[in-house]
């Protein structure tokens, strides 16, 4: 519609178009509404790293009125997230043991079916060791889809559901004024890449924007934005025996 407009008020310049007529945009809101905040900064990400996750667990009690267990399995799936570049949340959940090889994740976006590659750390694999008992006779990495039927699309759907609910109390309990929801970590990496002054053409490989036959990066430079990224949101302290990370 503002190209319309831009274009309507250029017939006039050039006497294409009577000024004096009734202009037919008079009515019509053309600018940009103000969108509501998707990305955490640095400062909120890193609140949200160090809620106490383990007293929670120690006593079975959590202050959002959610099972300890549960929202600390949302933690770790958002952390994860996060750290593999912002990946989204369907990716994570059909991600299967196969796709990583030697340290590396190699993975089709279920969205554009680009290729992606990350490098897993320490942090990350962390993770997946965490969920080990859950998922021993899983091809997934993930205990998000429990079996391969015509019905995993609807278990997909369902932990999405309760992830963003999940993921909402756990805003709270950080003292973060944001709908948090699964697309945040992918925003947030983004966001966070972006106030390291990462060039956007490396921001945009490393989210996979970029198409499987055009590459720019190598993975080592990838490495070394997600570094930089993950180093400024990390942990602080030990976070005890139940999160080895």
């Amino acid at each position: 519609m503002r190209n319309l407009r831009a274009i309507y008020r250029k017939a006039i310049e050039e006497g294409l178009v009577e000024e004096g007529r009734k202009n037919p945009f008079r009515h019509v809101f053309t600018g940009v509404y103000k969108t509501q905040k998707r990305a955490l900064d640095a400062s909120q990400m890193q609140r949200l790293q160090n809620l106490d996750y383990n007293l929670w667990l120690e006593q079975g009690v959590c202050p959002v009125q959610t099972r300890p267990s549960a929202m600390y399995t949302s933690w770790r799936l958002f952390t994860f997230c996060f750290h593999a570049r912002g990946m989204s949340f369907v990716d994570l959940a059909y991600l299967k043991k196969e796709n990583i090889t030697n340290g590396v994740i190699r993975y089709y976006r279920k969205k554009t079916g680009g290729l992606i590659e990350v490098r897993v750390t320490s942090l990350m694999q962390d993770i997946i060791d965490s969920f080990a008992k859950e998922t021993v006779n899983s091809p997934y990495v993930f205990p998000i889809i429990t079996r391969q039927d015509k019905y995993t699309r609807l278990q997909y759907e369902n932990a999405l559901y309760l992830q963003n609910r999940r993921l909402k109390k756990l805003a709270k309990e950080a003292g973060i004024n944001m709908a948090l929801s699964t697309h945040v970590s992918r925003h947030s990496w983004a966001s966070i890449a972006k106030s390291r002054d990462t060039p956007l053409w490396v921001i945009s490989e490393g989210l996979g924007h970029s198409s499987e036959k055009v590459t720019y990066t190598d993975l080592s430079r990838l490495d070394r934005a997600n570094e930089e990224v993950c180093a400024l949101v990390k942990r602080i302290g030990s976070p005890g025996t139940h999160a080895a990370f």
